[in-house]
């Protein structure tokens, strides 16, 4: 094999560690930032789909943030990087592992925060200061917040927040505080029920591997789930009847879609009992937890856009 063959065989292994590391299936996340836009029914007339329009704005914030969630992931891994090592399933993460080196992807981190920027700058300034934001409450969570107890919780949570705000600026839209309120309590529960998978296949060793962990118990993660749980629920059917949403939709059906959230919650926490990895990477890739998704999107779109 020639050096130029060998060189191009490493630069491509290098791409798809870099890409691995960056999990793109984890970019699903950023649907948040298409919320503001859907609950403002924007998606319907034609005039909102030119260059210039909520929906192409929009869509552009949702790229934006996907490169931007892969960049943190990519950070977060390079300062995981040793206690990644010493978990069962996390060495085998490309920087953990050696198949991307750290030299590279700190390269590609400060590239890609320096582009991503630039183009959210040329979105709109909000965006941009929106996605500054994020990126500056990543890497605070990276280095500090992930090992405090609670904060760790409320940082995702805020993260989360942030893409809601990101979404209804890039759209030029107003967001009720019932989106806000029911996204923040969602967040919280995904993100108790990542600690609870974490506790559950850890067990004594936890804090070799996430030190925030030394901080909490089965029993404080459970009540956590329950209380942020049965919040969202509680705020997601107070907004369904609202008179807000009433008056806005013409209709008292967004009610019919609250089924989809109970089932999808019991799915949610039998995975976080049975998923060897993370429980919203098993989420993703749960057959019955994806039709519900997809069975309460199109509830959702008939009653709003019907």
């Amino acid at each position: 094999m020639s050096d130029d063959a060998a060189m191009n065989r490493v630069k491509r292994g290098s791409l798809t560690a870099l890409l691995i590391t960056m999990r793109p299936h984890q970019w699903i996340k950023n649907l948040f930032v298409l919320t503001p836009l859907v609950f403002a029914q924007k998606l319907g007339p034609a005039d909102e789909w030119t260059a210039q329009g909520p929906v192409i704005q929009t869509l552009m914030a949702f790229a934006l943030f996907c490169l931007g969630s892969g960049l943190v992931y990519l950070l977060n891994d390079l300062v995981d990087k040793e206690r990644d090592k010493a978990h069962p399933t996390k060495r085998f993460r490309p920087i953990a592992s050696g198949d991307l080196p750290s030299k590279t992807a700190a390269i590609a981190l400060a590239v890609g925060l320096v582009l991503i920027e630039i183009a959210a700058f040329f979105v709109s300034i909000p965006l941009a200061t929106v996605l500054s934001g994020y990126i500056l409450l990543n890497v605070a969570y990276s280095f500090k917040l992930k090992n405090v107890v609670i904060a760790d919780i409320f940082s995702t949570a805020l993260g989360f927040l942030l893409r809601v705000l990101g979404g209804a600026l890039a759209a030029g839209v107003p967001v009720t505080g019932w989106l806000y309120t029911c996204t923040f309590l969602l967040a919280c529960f995904l993100a108790m029920g990542k600690r609870r998978q974490e506790l559950r296949q850890m067990g004594t060793d936890g804090n070799k591997t996430r030190k925030v962990l030394e901080a909490y118990s089965k029993t404080l993660v459970d009540r956590g789930m329950i209380l942020t749980g049965g919040a969202t629920i509680v705020s997601y059917s107070f907004y369904c009847f609202s008179s807000h949403a009433v008056a806005q939709f013409g209709t008292h059906k967004l009610g019919w879609t609250i089924p989809f959230l109970l089932i999808g919650f019991g799915r949610f926490l039998k995975l976080v009992q049975t998923a060897e990895d993370s429980p919203t990477e098993a989420m993703i890739g749960d057959p019955l937890f994806l039709i519900n998704l997809v069975a309460w999107a199109m509830v959702v779109g008939g009653v709003i856009y019907g």
